[in-house]
């Protein structure tokens, strides 16, 4: 009786002085009780529980989790022995040791041990205890660990009403309650709700207890917390200070403020004073190795702080190294479904971000944005962060409209959640200034700057980091506007801000100086520029950051140096320029639509070595700078033709993606159905706007599809790296040699920003041109005189007076002839002219750039006259190709045989539904861009000479023993299409063409027969590009697309036209006849069964097949015919690929 008396005596004792904040007295008095418990072991197992669960309290309190997990496992173990399962005490015990799990991070064993005591205590105490309370606290600690954070609020609401209804609303219990509510509301940006709980936790402790005592410390962090996410740096600092103050006073160690010093570190860091917030991190990081070891949860926290501070330094290797430790321990405790592994993977991608690593960046950051939704929902600031992120991403890619659209997005939940004057509110702002500064909407850009600016006003963050970045981007819209005094102003602003938080070694530094050098150029201070050049890129090449400023370096720095004569410098320069834009195009993520529009920022290197090596005299130089620069994406796609998408993912991740896939077709399927139906003559029917309404879901469902398609690709491995393997450039020799051939000619067009260059071949000569308008032709174009440009030639072709829309006009096509003519004289030098013209030139290579891409040159009038002289009728044949290096790659591609018994296949005639009106026997009513449907009221006519077209080709081949499969009328559907077209040598489609300018024309397509089950998308009587591309056309020599607009799409600089024909290249045609405009039905079965006769005779002699002779022959012999003779008929068919 007395040790019993003795041990209840010691116990009691401890608690009083564990209160007290005496905790070296209580540690003695616990192990008095342990030793005492040790003695009477055998007759008295619980006093040595008492003694456990008192060291451990002392032992959890230091952070020592795993000390503290062992010392209550034995008191479960000794009081389920001693009490039984279903005492209250014996429950209280399961509730501490999961605490001390969950401290652990091991949230699924807490969690289980709190819902096995919750109903014993329920039983013993009732249901609204506060016993039940605390381990529903437990609970909600578990859940906010999980982030599932309205679940945690509840828990900790209900139990603060237990706890008040039994203790009071004035107890110190209480107040722990209103503690853990400033963490739910926190984490759900309830920032008021917040404050209220601090401050009524704060009027109970001051109450009860001395302004020093440490019981204080809670209440202040939580002050300290909710100012820090408020962005009131300042003020967050003094608290955590405050806080490790009063829990140093009361003793505790390094390990105990270990976990405050780091938000304290965070505080700090986020004024810009990076060096003393590194200083006080790694200090952390090393009092929690030495307590928990490598791999505890509080060990990746202080990993993930100091990889934010090595970040925010530009120490991007570094902060990289750190990122991958905390992700790898983030996933072993929480998993990747939780928002603290998702900061990590935030991080990591700004991290690839700076380094130009742009596919593994949004992939990260994707992810982060998909986990945040699956937590908190839409809504939230975390997700608005990431989103910004997202943004900064995409503006880096020149995807600028995305950019913009993401921190619209991101801006409106910022708003709506935290006021109108936070420091997140002011970043995205800035974000999105940066947008509409590269979209040159300066106005705009310039008020989102101005209220970004107020808000660091109002916070007094006059000097901060963010108001740097704002005068930075302030003054990249200057130099964009070429204000060089205002831009100076402003760069100098935000250089006074750097310097003293980054040093001068930061890339952010590096960035304004760059700019800076911009201006000192642009005013002609040279000697300025250079200096502060060499510095830019001392900084960049050794941070290894920011890749796309240090290609502007490099290359300004480039035309500095061949002003001053420095030319083998300068060329140095200028090829790191080039191979730094090479390095971000292979990094890029997306599509080869999202890494050709990335290209076009760097394209102004390639046109400067062009110019170059023209002064050089180095045409093959000059050559190998056009190569590299044109055609690339389609480079890329011949590369990765027939290469799974699927390879490298698991079978659930195949599973999850097809299913994507194939709901994101169906709903693009069914809502084209649906608007098909509407514009078939029940719009009477219809609500107002449902049309348009209508339209608009279309475009929003296949901008998923195309945002699904373009994820699906760039975040494959495999695919990203057949990508970066590359491809190399052919020389001038080879291309000569291999491609050109004796008595041939090749132009191969450059397309600049400042002028237009031509490379003239033949099998062993090369001579470079820059293309100039004279005063004359300038007049006559109603263009500038001087170098050709890019803007001159689209103001030509592109436009309702454009000389393409007169083209593919018959009512209009006359009005063509006079810009043919002067086209003639400006586009071909005049000794080619009349190379041409002489009947000396066997066949002509056209290697077109930009909207050249898009002209027939065989129409261009060589004389003019009442009846004009084409380049048909004076000149050799011509073909084309995108580059030098596509069209090698195309002749060199290993074919498979072909089909013996039916090497063509011939499709015609689909037959397409129609609300019963008269059908029509041309296609020039106007199948243009746009949904499939909305042209022609939603349907398509049939084209009767398709099936006439099938026949004669037919006939010319069978005639001459080539088996042909043919597929007319119910037949032409797309699945038939789809499985048949493989092993063919000759694919001949003549059916209705759709042109669609969004997405790269993904959803142009050849019109065919709608299946028997047309709901499903590969049935549905559309073969779109997508689709196209997964066709097997290994076997096939020729490709004939006798439909309208497959040589038409939308233009991209550098690249040339998304077109239907690129299609069937990428799937594997060695080439592809196709056509740049509507065609007329019976016009065009004419030039394609002469022109498969052509074809058909070399055959059945077993000779070479010339194709662009017989494309030729046919193309005279529709001209020879009196209603024919205008090019309109003859000029729209064109041949792609190699002779």
């Amino acid at each position: 009786g007395d040790e019993i008396d003795r041990a209840s005596e010691l116990f009691d004792t401890f608690w009083e002085l564990w209160s007290d904040d005496k905790r070296v007295e209580a540690e003695r008095v616990a192990r008095e009780l342990i030793r005492l418990g040790e003695r009477h072991r055998n007759d008295s197992p619980a006093i040595i529980s008492y003694g456990y669960e008192c060291l451990s309290r002392l032992e959890y309190d230091r952070g020592k989790y795993r000390e503290a997990a062992n010392l209550r496992e034995k008191v479960v173990q000794i009081r389920q022995q001693e009490l039984g399962e279903d005492d209250a005490d014996y429950a209280t015990s399961l509730s501490i040791l999961g605490d001390t799990y969950v401290a652990l991070g091991q949230f699924a064993e807490g969690k289980k041990l709190f819902l096995q005591a919750l109903p014993i205590l329920q039983k013993e105490y009732g249901e609204e205890s506060a016993d039940v309370a605390y381990t529903l606290q437990s609970i909600a600690d578990v859940e906010l660990q999980l982030d599932r954070h309205a679940e945690c609020t509840r828990l900790n609401e209900l139990a603060l009403r237990y706890i008040e209804k039994e203790l009071g609303k004035g107890s110190i219990e209480a107040a722990d309650c209103h503690d853990k509510l400033v963490y739910s509301y926190l984490n759900q940006d309830r920032y008021e709700d917040a404050a209220s709980s601090a401050r009524r936790a704060e009027a109970i402790r001051r109450k009860k207890f001395a302004a020093t005592h440490s019981i204080h410390a809670s209440t202040q962090l939580a002050f300290a917390e909710i100012q820090l996410q408020q962005g009131k740096y300042r003020a967050a600092e003094q608290g955590f200070a405050k806080t490790i103050q009063l829990l140093e006073a009361a003793g505790d160690d390094e390990l105990g403020v270990a976990t405050t010093r780091m938000r304290l570190a965070y505080a700090i860091q986020s004024q810009g004073r990076f060096s003393e917030a590194e200083t006080i991190s790694r200090s952390c990081l090393a009092v929690l190795e030495k307590a928990y070891g490598q791999s505890h949860p509080d060990v990746g926290s202080a990993v993930y702080a100091l990889a934010g501070n090595f970040l925010m330094q530009g120490r991007l290797v570094e902060a990289e190294s750190l990122y991958q430790r905390a992700l790898k321990i983030q996933l072993g405790v929480y998993g990747p479904k939780n928002i603290t592994t998702a900061w990590t993977q935030h991080e990591m991608g700004l991290c690839h971000l700076y380094r130009g690593k742009f596919a593994e960046a949004e992939s990260l950051c994707q992810i982060s944005i998909k986990t945040a939704e699956e937590l908190f929902g839409t809504s939230h600031s975390t997700r608005a962060y990431f989103l910004a992120s997202l943004g900064d991403i995409y503006v880096e890619q020149n995807r600028v409209d995305q950019a913009r659209d993401v921190y619209q997005r991101a801006l409106k939940i910022q708003e709506d959640l935290l006021g109108m004057s936070h420091p997140d509110i002011a970043w995205t702002l800035t974000a999105l200034a940066s947008a509409h500064v590269e979209l040159q909407e300066y106005a705009e850009a310039s008020k989102l700057l101005d209220r970004a600016l107020r808000i660091n006003q109002e916070l007094d963050n006059e000097d901060g980091i963010e108001v740097g970045w704002q005068r930075f981007q302030q003054g990249r819209m200057y130099v964009k506007q070429q204000r060089w005094d205002e831009a100076s102003a402003s760069l100098s602003e935000a250089l006074d801000i750097y310097r003293p938080k980054f040093g001068d070694q930061h890339p952010d530094v590096a960035s304004t100086m760059l700019l800076q050098g911009e201006v000192a150029w642009n005013r002609g201070d040279r000697r300025t520029a250079e200096s502060l050049l060499d510095q830019v890129i001392a900084i960049l090449d050794r941070a290894g950051a920011y890749p796309s400023d240090r290609f502007q370096a490099y290359l300004l720095r480039a035309k500095i140096g061949w002003d001053a004569q420095r030319r083998s410098e300068a060329l140095a320069d200028l090829r790191m320029a080039m191979s730094l834009a090479e390095e971000q195009r292979a990094n890029s993520a997306g599509t080869e639509r999202e890494r050709a529009k990335l290209f076009v920022n760097y394209a102004e290197a390639y046109e400067q070595m062009v110019a170059w090596q023209l002064e050089q005299g180095d045409v093959a130089e000059a050559l190998s700078a056009m190569e590299r620069a044109r055609a690339r994406s389609m480079i890329d796609e011949l590369s990765v033709s027939g290469a799974s998408l699927q390879v490298g993912r698991s079978a659930v991740e195949r599973e999850a993606l097809q299913r994507r896939e194939a709901e994101l077709t169906a709903r693009v399927a069914e809502l084209e159905k649906q608007l098909q139906v509407l514009v078939r003559g029940k719009e009477e029917s219809a609500a107002p706007g449902a049309r348009d309404r209508l339209e608009n879901e279309v475009a929003q469902a296949r901008k998923a599809l195309y945002d699904h398609y373009r994820d699906m690709r760039g975040n494959n491995p495999v695919y990203r790296n057949l990508l970066s393997a590359g491809s190399s450039t052919p020389r001038l020799s080879q291309i000569q040699r291999e491609l050109v051939g004796t008595n041939n000619m090749a132009l191969i067009y450059f397309v600049g920003q400042s002028a237009t260059y031509l490379a003239v071949l033949s099998d062993s000569e090369a001579r470079l041109v820059i293309l100039e308008v004279d005063q004359k032709t300038a007049d006559a174009l109603g263009i500038a005189p001087g170098p050709l440009t890019y803007e001159a030639l689209n103001k030509v072709f592109l436009g309702d007076r454009g000389v393409l829309g007169k083209l593919a006009s018959p009512q209009s096509v006359d009005q063509a002839i006079p810009t043919l003519a002067q086209l003639w004289r400006l586009l071909i030098p005049e000794a080619e002219r009349k190379q041409l013209t002489s009947g000396d030139v066997g066949r002509l290579i056209v290697m077109p750039d930009g909207p050249l891409a898009m002209l027939p040159f065989e129409a261009l009038v060589v004389e003019r006259g009442d009846a004009p002289t084409y380049l048909l009728d004076a000149g050799p044949p011509v073909h084309y190709g995108p580059s030098a290096t596509v069209m090698l790659n195309l002749r060199q591609r290993a074919g498979n045989a072909s089909n013996s018994e039916a090497p063509v296949l011939s499709v015609g005639d689909p037959n397409y539904p129609r609300s019963g009106e008269p059908s029509s026997e041309s296609t020039n009513e106007g199948i243009d861009s746009g949904t499939r449907y909305a042209s022609l009221g939603g349907q398509l006519p049939r084209l009767p000479f398709t099936a006439w077209e099938s026949s004669w080709v037919n006939d010319v081949f069978a005639k001459r023993g080539f088996g042909v499969e043919r597929l007319i009328g119910e037949q032409a559907t797309e699945a038939n299409v789809r499985t048949q077209s493989a092993g063919r040598r000759y694919l001949h489609l003549a059916c209705h063409g759709l042109a669609d300018h969004a997405h790269g024309n993904l959803f142009g397509s050849l019109a065919l027969t709608p299946g028997a089950a047309a709901s499903v998308p590969a049935d549905d009587g559309f073969l779109t590009l997508a689709e196209i591309y997964e066709l097997d056309l290994r076997s096939c020599e020729l490709t004939i697309l006798s439909a309208c607009n497959t040589n038409y799409g939308p233009q991209q600089r550098g690249e040339g036209v998304w077109t239907l024909s690129r299609g069937f290249l990428v799937a594997g045609s060695r080439r592809v006849v196709a056509s740049n405009w509507v065609v007329d039905d019976q016009a065009a079965a004419s030039v394609i069964s002469y022109f498969a006769s052509g074809i058909a005779n070399a055959e059945e002699k077993q000779q070479p097949v010339d194709y662009a002779q017989s494309l030729n022959a046919a193309k005279k012999w529709v001209r020879q015919q009196e209603k024919w003779s205008s090019p309109y008929y003859w000029a729209t068919f064109v041949l792609v690929g190699p002779n």
